[in-house]
Parts: C-alpha cells; structure tokens; sequence
C-alpha cells in the first residue's frame, strides 16, 4: 500500500474509495473542529478497491466451500463453470481465451490438449487468495478474452504455525464397490512410475537407434528375430491384464508449517512450507457411443459404436510448496517461490456393445489400461521495492523458470469380439475371440500400445512501474512495464500394434487365449503375430511447439474529479508462435517429403484498454470498459499429430490452418456496498469476436469420427450478472436462545444469464489429410448459423447459505451450484454426413460443508466435514435431434460423497 505524506492526507479523505487509501469504516476517523466528508467508503476488499471489474477468492471464502482444489472453488465464482473438473469456463468462454498466473507468472501445462494448466492440480491449501479479473488492464497478458485467473500463494506468517491435516472421503458409487485395475508397479499408490512402465530396452534401442524412420520388418531396419524380441518385451502381465478388485476409501494428508523472524534492523524474514498427498478413486459405469442425424427427419440415430462401459480411475496428487520472504522497512520485499504439482492417473475401463464396420455381426469388447504421470514445478521470484523520496515510485521485479511434463507408458487398447462362433481353450467354451484374428497381414486390428510424452518449458520475466503524484487536487498514478514469456513444448507418440501373420485363421483356438496368453513369447514371430508400427500413413508423431511473446504498456489511473476515476492503458504484444509436425513413423515419407505444412502465426498487436468508475453516492459505485484482447491457438490445435483423448475416447488431430482470435470487449457493473464483504452487484458484458475457435466433430472416413478445429467466422456472445451477499444476526430471525445469539447467518448468490450466436456468413479451413494446403469453403457446409458458441451456458447459478459462530469457531453452509447445458464438441457436416453436436448436461450440486475449531488435550483442533452431490445428480453427454431425439454419448453416476477431516494445530 502506498504511504501517505501529512501534507496530502486531508486531500486523500476528500477523493473517492477508489484511490490507494483503503478503510474499513468512516468512523475510524477522528471528527474535528473542521468538518470532514468522505466518500466512498467501507472498502471491503480488492474486488472494490480494483479499477476493473473483479471477483475475490479469499482464504475465508475457501474454507466456508469446503473444496479441496482451486478447480471446484472457482466454479462458485460468478459467471465461472467447470469442464472436465479442471478447466474454467469465464462467462461461456473456455479455458483457452483466459489466462492463468501464479503470482503474476505463467505455468506451463502437462496436458496434451491444453496449453493452460488444469486447476485440479492446486490444492486449496497452498493457495492464499484468487483473483479473477474479468476486464482487461493492459499490465496482463493480451490473451484475454475471458478474464485472468490470478492465483496466488499464501504470504508469510505473521507469526510461527505448523498444522497436520488427515482426512478420508466415501463416495456411494466408488467406495468399497467392485472395480475394474491392473497390477502396475508397486509404487503407482505414490504416483510414480517404476520400472515396470519403462519402454522395453530392446524397443528403445531401436528408436534410439532410428528416431526419425518407421520400426517394420519391411523397411529392413528390423530383423524378424528382432521384432519378435520386441513383441515379447512390450506384453508384460503387469500392463496387460484386467482385474476387479475393491474401491478403496480415499483419504488424504496435508502438512504445513511457517516461521518469522523480526530482526532489529527493521527487516523481517519468513518462510513457509507444505506437503500434500491425496488418493481418489472413482468408479463409472454407464453408457458411451456416437450418433448421426437423419437427414429427411432431423432425428438424432445411432451412430457407429453404443457401448455400456464401466471404469475406475485411482488418482493420486501430491504437491509441495516453499516459500522464502525478506521485508525490509516495510518499502522492500523479496519473495522466492518453489512448487511442484503432481498427479497420476491410473484407469482401466472396458466397453462392451456394437462396433461397426470394425465388427458389425456381433459384440464388441474393448479394453483399455492406462498410466499417466503429470507434473508441474515452477520456480519464482517476485520483488516489490517503494522509493519515497522518488515520490513513491514503486518498482515490481518478477522472473520465473517452469517445466511441465506428461508420460504416457504403455497407453493400451485392445478388441475381443463375439459373433457366435465358440472357442475351446483348455477344455472351457470361450465366446469372445481376440480380433487381431480377424484379417490376416499387416492390418494391425485389434491390439495397440501407445508410449507417448510431453515436455513444456516456460520461461518470463518483467517488471512493472506506479509513479503517483499530484496535478493541484489531481490523484494521477503512471503505469509502464514489459513482459518476456517463452513456451515451449515437445510432443511424441509412438503406437505399437500385433498384426496376424498369414499363416493363421481367424477361428483358430490360438485367438481364444487371454491376452496375456496370446501375447506371449511363443507366438511371435512368422506364423504367429507379427509386431509392427502402427500403419498411420498420413499422421505425424511428433510436433514442435513454440510461442514467444514481448508485451509493453504505459496506462494512467486518474482521479478525474471528486466521484470519477479513469483508467486507461495500451499494450503493444508482438507474439510469433510456430508448431512443426514431423513424420516420425509408419509408411509415409519422412520430414522432407511430409505434406503438412508448418504453423507460423506471427502477429503484432496495439490493445487499448479503458475504464470509467462513477462514485455518485457513498457505497455505490458503476463501472464501465472497453478493451480489445487476443486469443492464440493452443499447441495441440495446431498441431497435426494424431491423439487419444481418453477421456472421451475420441482421436483429436489439429489443424495447422488456425489463425489468432480477436476479441472486442465491453462491459458495465453496477455495485452498492452495504458491509464489509457485503454487496449487490448488477452487470452486463457483450463480446465481438472474429474467428472464435471451437473443437468440431467430424468424419475422417465414413464411419470414423474424429475432433479437430476450425475458426468460425465470427461470434457474439453477451449476457449479465448479478451476486449478493449479506450477513445478518441470526437472533434477529430465530430465537433460539443462545444458539442464535452467537451466530451470523451469511447468504450469497449470484445468477449468469448468457447467450451468443455463432456465424456461419463467411469461410472455413479444415484439415484435410494428406493435403498441404486445404480450399477455404462456406463455413455454412460446416454447421448452422446462429448456433451457441462451444461451451456458453445460458444460466449459471450459485447459492451458498450458513451461519458462522464467532465465539464457537464454527460454520456451517448449504452449497448450490448449477450450470445449464451446454455444447461439448461442436457438430459438422463432412462428406455428406451429418455430425450432430455433442451437448452437456451437467449435474446440480447440493453440498453441505461444517467445520469448527476447538481446544483440546493441550492444543488447537478443527474438525471439518462435507456431504457432496447431495441430490446424487448425474452427468450426460448427448447428441439431440431436431425433433427432440436424444443419443446417449457420454453418461454416468457421479454418486454422493461423505468427506471428513481433522487438523491439529502446533
């Protein structure tokens, strides 16, 4: 905070609330002989003191939610859904038009499809506060279209604390139910990875040996003994096997500690520390397929698959955080700042149902092991340095180093089918046969192994300038700065697969076998399996990724008049960001020939910014903002290299052709406060974007669907918001005594209402296979004009209701949160076949959350305790039909959950 001269005091009080000073009561000035009349007052927190439009997650809001990720708590903030549990919708716009910070830094991100990183990986516990920020101010980043998410870690202690936390949760559709795993390594319970996950050390050699060339007996590279060694090292039980086994009850701990050190010099040091380790499992079971639309009715049909699948997914995270703080003389601060985020992801899942053409007179079953290692770490530095005899002049330094990376070991899928034909294996009739038997040579059917990884690497720095002075009764503050980012990303697949040699039959006894059986040494080689890479003739296997950025802006806040400030700015960001795919295997051509072309989108932009704040009465306040911001394409969109969302279960390939969105922003909130953290806020936004990009779904062949993206013309999207939240005493509506004599009851809400229209008047490009450069055609061949932007809900709804005892340390809330369907993957035509849109249903979520502090046998505890999902809603994904048809693409359980923790403070 900004100090203040004697001479200038008076002067302060007189301006509105929207200047540095920040007070929390007008009484807190003395009344003199001189009668003085402040304006604005009651500041509660940032979210008023900000000259944008801002919403506050503060440590107090945390703990009143009860949610164990920054993820599930953000879905609380106005205007804010969740999508995959871990990436954040800002007012119907996805994860890839906000920007995300951790203390003013960038992260990189583990996930393939993602260039942001997923929230699920931060623990409520090492976050202090989060900011969301939903009018661009030219000091951040210019990709913005939907807002920055500004996460911060907790600050320094102000005095020494160590806390363990344990704790346990039961989920009615999870816990102690029948499962479906598979052995591992023995350390996947910590979220590591041992030896077992290694690649194969004969397959290693081989692609040491030869990275850039396809591993097949064909191209000579490998000798048929060779291919057989291989094919026996890649087929160990371990990855191999489905089992059942019993859901476990998932539990967690979390340890964190802080000290401080006031010398007498004046400086103070702190430090703070944290460890967490969490273990969930999750059991699904439900229905999964694809769907078309009928072309004469509109009606929504089955499409090419309809499974009933069932699945468990064991999840472990752990985190760390360290945290070194120096003040000197209340004018200097130096913060340095390490955390590693960790998650593992261990599923096995089986689908069983009617696949076609792959096996169209029969059942199918697939199943799928998988083990994914993510991982974040980041290391920072943040300065902070007051100059008063400059006059105030303040200077922010802040540098970071991050990597990120993703491993995919033995990613593994395959085919058993069922089309009435009986097997005999050791005396048992066996119905379902392996389908690597149904063709014979190198088709690959039936069996595949993916070793896929992914390396992202962030490097920033920037600084930042606040000069404030006085012109006459003028509060002017100038801001200047520049910003450096760099991101990087290496991304490689290998994929795998067991063709049947000639000499075979589709009948034969031999495809009977379990999979560990047939995959077993003894089989491999001429006459038995042949071990091959996967035939991708026209997919790369790698890509290169990079985007580097510079940004500078100057902007001024001025106190225009007693009642109206002004903030103003530009930012100048020039961004070139490339992605090169490369052949890396099957029967293409390596790089010199490969057709795709390389993605270079090097642009330079001038984004203005400006907002008005109006003060007309104490406690109100109206904002208005105009701003332009950007939107790039994410690294996997653009690259061409094929990919298995698995948690969809859909191959995802990018488009090389994408080009930058650009946004036009205009926003006006109303506010009146009446309270400390206490408010009623009214506000409306629309959004002119040109060349919004969405994930669509399309056929790469006639029975074959596939996501990739386009850049539609153009889109609107507008809508308002309203929040409200109040305290009250509660013995002024029930008189219970001495129970509501000691408790306030505190209700907020806050209510969405959106819409948007997507443009059809104008040209796509779409990537075409084996097509360096693809036509631009009609966007109107592609999908309907005036439909909903992907991922816009119409309403968004939040009601958090409770009462807090001051003198009991307790609390206790009623949670609500809802958001209204919206699409999932956007719907095309190709080929002359219709794709409809995926849309999402996504459950209403009733928790109740209960916490209180308390002293006993000799130390301070907390005892806290959460019923999730209340009402046991459930999750769809469907594909709707113009007549009201509905197919069943994604759905499931999500059960209820009964959390319990305990913490003991030292």
């Amino acid at each position: 905070m900004r100090k203040l001269t004697s001479t200038c005091v008076s002067a302060l009080m007189m301006t509105t609330a929207l200047s540095a000073v920040s007070v929390s009561n007008a009484q807190d000035f003395a009344i003199t002989e001189d009668q003085i009349i402040v304006r604005g007052v009651n500041i509660p927190d940032e979210k008023r003191a900000t000259s944008e439009i801002s919403s506050l997650l503060t440590q107090e809001k945390l703990q009143r939610q009860g949610d164990s990720d920054i993820a599930e708590a953000l879905r609380r903030v106005t205007g804010l859904s969740l999508s995959q549990g871990k990436f954040i919708v800002v007012r119907g716009l996805n994860e890839r038009y906000s920007n995300l910070t951790l203390n003013g830094s960038p992260l990189p991100s583990p996930e393939p499809l993602r260039r942001v990183a997923p929230l699920d990986l931060f623990p409520t516990s090492v976050i202090g506060t989060a900011l969301v920020q939903k009018t661009f101010s030219p000091e951040f980043s210019g990709e913005f279209g939907g807002g920055l998410i500004e996460l911060r870690s907790k600050g320094l202690p102000d005095e020494p604390f160590f806390d363990v936390r344990v704790g346990a949760t039961l989920d009615t559709e999870s816990t102690a139910k029948d499962g479906l795993t598979f052995d591992g390594g023995e350390w996947d319970w910590a979220g590591f990875g041992d030896s077992t996950y290694n690649v194969p050390s004969f397959l290693a050699g081989a692609i040491n040996a030869n990275p850039g060339v396809a591993l097949r007996e064909d191209t000579g590279i490998l000798q048929p003994f060779e291919a057989q060694a291989i094919g026996a090292q890649l087929t160990q039980a371990e990855t191999l096997v489905v089992q059942e086994a019993d859901t476990p009850v998932n539990h967690n701990v979390n340890v964190s500690g802080g000290t401080r050190w006031d010398l007498d010099n004046g400086m103070s040091i702190g430090l703070v520390g944290s460890a967490g380790y969490i273990r969930d499992f999750q059991v699904k079971v439900g229905q999964q397929g694809t769907a078309g639309i009928d072309s004469n009715t509109g009606e929504a049909v089955q499409g090419v698959s309809a499974f009933d699948f069932e699945s468990l997914t064991e999840t472990v995270r752990t985190n760390g955080l360290l945290s070194l703080g120096v003040e000197f003389n209340d004018n200097h601060e130096l913060n340095l700042t390490g955390i590693v985020l960790r998650k593992s992801t261990k599923e096995a899942r089986e689908r069983l149902g009617v696949e076609t053409p792959s096996f169209e007179n029969g059942q199918s079953l697939f199943s799928n092991l998988e083990f994914f290692e993510n991982q974040v770490w980041s290391g920072q530095a943040n300065s902070e340095h007051i100059f008063p005899t400059l006059s105030d002049l303040t200077v922010r330094l802040r540098g970071s180093y991050s990597e990120a990376y993703r491993e995919a070991p033995y990613e593994t899928e395959f085919l058993y089918v069922n089309d009435g034909n009986v097997g005999n294996v050791n005396g048992v009739p066996v119905a379902f046969r392996s389908a690597i038997g149904l063709g014979a040579g190198a088709s690959g059917t039936g069996f595949e192994t993916r070793f896929s990884q992914i390396d992202d690497t962030t490097y920033n720095g920037g600084i930042d300038l606040e000069l404030p002075f006085f012109v006459g009764d003028v509060d002017i503050t100038l801001k200047a700065g520049y910003a450096y980012n760099n991101v990087e990303r290496d991304y490689i697949i290998r994929r795998f697969q067991f063709a049947n040699d000639t000499g075979l039959q589709d009948i034969d006894p031999f495809f009977f076998q379990r999979i560990d059986f047939l995959l077993s040494d003894p089989n491999m080689g001429p006459g038995g399996l042949i071990f091959q890479e996967a035939p991708d003739q026209f997919q790369p296997g790698a890509y290169n990724g990079q985007l580097e950025t510079h940004g500078a802006y100057f902007g001024t806040d001025v106190q225009l008049t007693d009642y109206l400030r002004a903030a103003a700015g530009v930012r100048y960001e020039s961004g070139e960001q490339t992605v090169d795919n490369f052949n890396i295997a099957g029967i293409a051509a390596p790089i010199p020939n490969d057709p795709v072309p390389e993605s270079n989108i090097d642009e330079d932009y001038f984004l203005p910014a400006v907002t008005l704040t109006w003060n007309p009465l104490d406690d109100i306040q109206v904002r208005a903002g105009f701003s332009q911001t950007i939107t790039r394409p994410q690294f996997q969109e653009l690259g061409d290299a094929l990919f298995t969302d698995t948690d969809r279960d859909l191959q995802t390939v990018g488009n090389p052709f994408l080009v930058n969105t650009e946004t036009t922003n205009y926003d006006v909130r109303f506010e009146y406060y009446f309270g400390r953290e206490q408010y009623i806020t009214i506000g409306g936004f629309y959004k002119d974007i040109e060349n919004p990009i969405e994930e669509a779904l399309t056929f790469t062949t006639v029975d074959d669907i596939n996501v990739s993206y386009l850049n539609a013309p153009s889109a609107d999207l507008y809508g308002f918001e309203f929040e409200y939240e109040q305290r009250f005493e509660l013995a002024n509506f029930l008189k219970l005594g001495s129970f509501s004599e000691t408790k306030d009851l505190v209700v907020a809400a806050n209510y969405t209402w959106s819409d948007s229209e997507v443009s059809a008047d104008g040209q796509v490009q779409i990537n075409v296979a084996n097509s360096p450069n693809p036509p631009l055609q009609p966007a109107s061949n592609f999908f309907a004009d005036g439909r909903r932007l992907q991922g816009q809900s119409e309403h968004i709804v939040n009601v958090q209701m409770g009462w807090e005892d001051f003198e009991a340390n307790s609390k206790m809330f009623l949670l609500l949160n809802w958001a209204s369907e919206r699409i999932r993957q956007v719907g095309i035509l190709s080929g002359g076949s219709q794709v409809p849109n995926t849309v999402e249903r996504l459950p209403v979520t009733v928790d109740l959350v209960y916490s209180r502090r308390f002293e006993k046998w000799g130390g301070d505890w907390e005892i806290s305790g959460k019923v999730g999902n209340i009402l046991n809603d459930r999750y769809e994904a469907t594909a709707d039909g113009t007549n009201g048809s509905s197919i069943a693409i994604d759905v499931y359980d999500l059960g209820t959950t009964v959390s319990l923790s305990l913490q003991r403070s030292f």
